[in-house]
């Protein structure tokens, strides 16, 4: 019964989340006719289960109560710059499914989006757009490939030891290096007649961090 009287309390919610708390008790009562004592305990039982929460005499639905959507919401603080695909392939959930709770978050102002071309990438609201597209570009696979090298090495290296390490495409690699370089996430020097590239001093410790949690996402951990 608790789902259903926690779909009704939805129903009666305006546009902002919200219903006054005396008129959701009687709305309750008359809907299931019982009494208003009963009605009340059916309120403070979704506040307990923080369904909903109760602030001057106003009803919110805590949004973040299906737990599917509870997971996107996790998946982004935990890893800002994420796309739909990398979502679905984590929590192995649908297209449709993915957008809906997606749309839902974004409409409660939950999270944040940033098109990067025909790309949308997803963040926290409190997180810059230049730290989004960084977390973006760790999660493509090959740049990935690239940094953990890098960060295991912990030394600058030609293109063509990141080749032979990564067992990439030279013109895979290149391509990747040139992104890279141009968000300065990764810097480059020249070492005689060789072009030597590191990671950027100033991100290294956030590229550590975000490399541990992608890690860490895709073993299940964070959840």
């Amino acid at each position: 019964m608790e789902k259903e009287y926690l779909f009704y309390v939805k129903r009666c919610c305006t546009k902002r989340n919200l219903v006054e708390y005396r008129k959701l008790i009687t709305k309750i009562q008359k809907k299931f006719g019982i009494s208003y004592e009963e009605a009340k305990k059916i309120i403070d039982k979704l506040e307990k289960n923080n369904s909903i929460t109760i602030n001057n005499n106003l009803v919110k639905i805590n949004i973040l109560v299906d737990p599917t959507r509870n997971k996107i919401y996790n998946l982004i603080i935990q890893y800002p710059g994420i796309f739909v695909n990398y979502i679905r392939k984590i929590l192995n959930i649908g297209s449709k499914i993915t957008l809906y709770h997606l749309a839902e978050l974004l409409n409660k102002k939950k999270i944040i989006t940033h098109a990067i071309g025909n790309l949308k990438l997803f963040s926290d609201i409190d997180v810059s757009i230049k730290d989004t597209v960084i977390g973006s570009l760790i999660l493509r696979n090959n740049n990935k490939k690239i940094i953990q090298i890098l960060l295991n090495k912990n030394i600058e290296m030609s293109e063509l030891e990141i080749v032979n390490e990564s067992g990439l495409a030279r013109s895979t690699i290149f391509y990747a290096l040139k992104k890279l370089i141009e968000i300065n996430l990764l810097k480059k020097k020249q070492i005689k007649n060789i072009t030597a590239y590191y990671i950027n001093p100033k991100y290294k410790q956030q590229v550590f961090l975000a490399i541990n949690t992608i890690n860490r996402i895709e073993l299940g951990e964070v959840f």
